[in-house]
């Protein structure tokens, strides 16, 4: 059955195993492949431009990470999340972004800056649209957070970024709430306008503001849910 990926630029890459694995990542967090999904080699090779043995060292390393399972009778799908793991997910994703901000601040250059800050026009255009497309939203999202987190400075501390990232639900997220998503986008401005200034203790300060009113947003759907579940439960 064919699968829909995100396809990176391929110049942005030194190894075709560094490739596949972006793309992985950036598909399951568009949520263009959901968690529980089947992938085969045979799949992947269908959409991207690259041999099997790049692909098999992928689906290795993000077995590894924990973004995949593997067992001899089902293959290998993508790994899904339990409702025990998010808030420890959330807490991590929190210390690990606040401190990479801090940390690769300073050596960010103009030209990384410039490309974080015109990720976010192209959310802030895309969001203004009658009818957006989330998916879009998710992958422009994710390029910025790693932009500011210093993929270009620091390479493994972003990778443990990416592998959390990728983790968090997809459902029930600021980007699917305009007024919410709107105010994620004012955050991303004042984080680069932050760093801009050489002020990356204000940059990570709100960097964690805006991950706690996103953390806030997910829990809050998440009672709601659970309320109305409940409810529903009672009348029946």
């Amino acid at each position: 059955m064919p699968i829909r990926l995100h396809t990176p630029e391929n110049h942005r890459f030194l190894r075709k195993t560094d490739y596949v694995v972006e793309s992985l990542r950036a598909s399951i967090l568009a949520g263009y492949i959901e968690p529980g999904t089947s992938l085969t080699e045979k799949q992947i090779k269908e959409v991207l431009p690259v041999s099997s043995s790049p692909i098999r060292e992928a689906l290795n390393q993000l077995e590894a990470e924990g973004l995949l399972v593997r067992s001899p009778h089902v293959g290998t799908k993508v790994a899904e999340l339990f409702a025990e793991d998010v808030r420890e997910l959330y807490a991590i994703q929190t210390l690990l972004e606040c401190a990479a901000v801090q940390m690769c601040g300073a050596r960010l250059t103009k030209s990384d800056l410039d490309e974080a800050e015109r990720l976010n026009d192209e959310m802030k255009a895309t969001l203004s649209a009658l009818s957006y497309d989330v998916h879009a939203i998710r992958l422009l999202n994710y390029r910025f957070h790693m932009i500011v987190c210093g993929m270009n400075v620091h390479a493994w501390l972003a990778r443990l970024i990416a592998a959390i990232r990728v983790r968090l639900p997809k459902k029930k997220t600021i980007w699917l709430i305009p007024p919410e998503a709107r105010a994620g986008i004012r955050y991303h401005r004042k984080i680069v306008e932050a760093l801009r200034r050489g002020d990356p203790h204000a940059a990570s300060d709100m960097m964690r503001r805006h991950l706690e009113e996103a953390q806030r947003t997910y829990f809050s759907q998440e009672r709601t849910k659970g309320a109305r579940d409940a409810n529903e439960l009672h009348h029946k």
